[in-house]
């Protein structure tokens, strides 16, 4: 018995490290957000580039709008509650604005889908850590810039 509360205990305790959060947009402005001094055509193949060499296929390059939309991509399953998985599926928005001569800030916004159904307004983000959404920001915009 001892043993199963200190499971439950420390089960509590992890799982609190990496509590489930909202995608607030000042999170994305702050960290999901970058300006790139570089060549207008060289950032948006280079955002292409190391989106697919992530794994992400590329639904949409619009040069003209400066979007790049990936198509989603499976990064794992859930339960539904009825006895069988569903899957759970990422992808980038991508909005690139000019802000002067070679200067472009990038927004990389990603999106959460459960099965066909958009959640990425819930509380399902995780922000912080090794696998969070700064990790993740700091390591593609890192690939995006060795990249140019």
């Amino acid at each position: 018995m001892k043993k199963y509360i200190l499971f439950l205990l420390v089960g509590g305790l992890l799982s609190s490290c990496v509590a489930s959060r909202f995608l607030e947009d000042d999170i994305v402005i702050q960290h999901g957000t970058k300006v790139f001094n570089a060549n207008y055509e060289k950032l948006m193949n280079s955002i292409s580039s190391v989106l697919e060499t992530e794994g992400y296929d590329i639904a949409n390059v619009n040069m003209d709008k400066g979007t790049i939309n990936t198509k989603q991509k499976m990064v794992g399953a859930t339960g539904n509650g009825a006895g069988y998985a569903v899957g759970l599926y990422r992808q980038y928005n991508v909005k690139v604005t000019k802000i002067s001569e070679d200067n472009y800030k990038v927004i990389l916004q990603p999106r959460v889908f459960q099965g066909n159904l958009d959640i990425s307004d819930r509380k399902v983000w995780v922000i912080d850590g090794e696998a969070g959404e700064i990790a993740l920001w700091q390591s593609l915009f890192k690939k995006i810039k060795e990249n140019l």
